[in-house]
């Protein structure tokens, strides 16, 4: 009994001492099941992330990595809406350091008289593809009455993400194509493991536990570390999560079918975005293997592959815009020349690999500037309705 009532005591002390302490964790599940996208960030989360540098994230109400919003939007406010995966999630760096930040204080400087503020609402989520940003446009996005929606696009995984045949995980919602039409396939919702995850009692009762029971993050964190790790190279220069078949035309059935399909997918969001007289822009971002300032590596891979460069992904993307009548912002080009005579990385970090996994504070920059150059220099600013 007395060993009890010091274990008891104690574990009361530990988390008071937890509840007061200045240190939150970011382990427990960042993210939960839900009905249309598969899965979401967890609202008004806080806490460390380590994995790739050291920043302190916090997600809003909404579920997002950003600051508060307000569906409502005052006069005289150019609001721009973000779409993307983890590089829009942005938790590797500081959220005043995510380029959808630097672009929106840079977009300051070419204020039309008409407007006297720029807002940029972060809607990325970690491993979405193209299918999911647009159920995210049509659910989400459309709230916050946006003048103009920008689309982060990542070919080295976003083409494999949007197709059943090639995505190893099948746990989201996918769009094929149909008589060239495109029909929603929600069939994770029936997928043994999703649901479980969907209606466990023990698991929402663990995740009760661990977000309102600082001793139980702490041993989730123990269990589940968010270590630093350097990114994985699992197929000879390609990261893990990655492709190496968007460097060249694709070579099997599969393959065309899922550029089809997401083809397909960005007109699609062109047309629902244009049919409200609102701007479109993409931006293709860039993985660490072609923007890296040794040659080496991409030598190496282009060898591999069989192709003179690295930009196929990049030029597909671009003629579909043209053709299309959507501007493109391709960084890939401009961001290599400039790590090649600066000798700078715009992926990785410290306690990782420098080259390799997410954009770093350089590379959000990079691509947060050049997003502006386009805004203001294409005048894609819209009128206030």
């Amino acid at each position: 009994m007395l060993a009890l009532l010091g274990l008891a005591i104690g574990l009361v002390t530990a988390e008071v001492l937890l509840q007061v302490a200045p240190y939150d964790v970011l382990s427990y599940p960042l993210y939960q099941t839900d009905e249309t996208f598969g899965a979401v960030l967890r609202p008004n989360l806080a806490g460390w992330q380590t994995k790739e540098g050291r920043v302190f994230v916090r997600t809003n109400a909404q579920g997002f990595r950003d600051r508060p919003w307000t569906a409502a939007k005052a006069a005289g406010t150019f609001r721009i809406a973000v779409l993307g995966d983890s590089y829009a999630e942005a938790v590797q760096v500081e959220r005043e350091e995510a380029f959808w930040a630097v672009l929106e204080r840079e977009l300051t400087d070419c204020l039309p008289a008409a407007y006297r503020r720029v807002e940029v609402l972060n809607f990325g989520v970690s491993g979405y593809g193209t299918g999911q940003e647009l159920l995210m446009l049509r659910h989400k996005v459309w709230d916050f009455d946006p003048d103009l929606v920008l689309l982060a696009f990542l070919p080295d995984n976003d083409v494999r993400n949007n197709s059943r045949a090639l995505e190893p995980r099948d746990e989201r919602p996918f769009f094929q194509l149909q008589e060239d039409r495109l029909l929603l396939d929600n069939s994770f919702r029936q997928d043994p493991q999703w649901q479980a995850l969907e209606r466990s009692r023990w698991v929402r009762g663990k995740d009760w536990l661990i977000r309102h029971v600082e001793l139980a993050a702490v041993v989730y964190q123990l269990r589940h570390p968010l270590a630093a790790s350097p990114a994985a190279v699992t197929d000879g220069l390609i990261e893990q999560g990655l492709s190496r078949q968007i460097y060249r035309p694709p070579q099997d059935a599969a393959w065309r079918e899922a550029w089809e399909l997401t083809d397909r997918l960005l007109l699609t969001m062109h047309q629902e975005v244009t049919a409200r007289d609102i701007p479109f822009l993409v931006m293709v971002v860039t993985s660490g293997v072609v923007v890296r300032p040794e040659t080496e590596p991409r030598a190496a891979l282009r060898e591999e592959l069989e192709v003179e460069d690295l930009f196929y992904a990049d030029r597909r993307i671009a003629q579909l815009g043209e053709a299309a009548g959507f501007p493109v912002v391709v960084l890939s080009a401009a961001m290599q020349a400039k790590a090649a005579e600066e000798g700078v990385y715009f992926h990785g970090f410290a306690n990782t690999q420098w080259g390799t996994g997410h954009w770093n504070r350089q590379g959000h920059a990079f691509a947060g500037r050049r997003l502006a150059e386009v805004i203001c220099g294409e005048d894609l600013w819209k009128l206030p309705r």
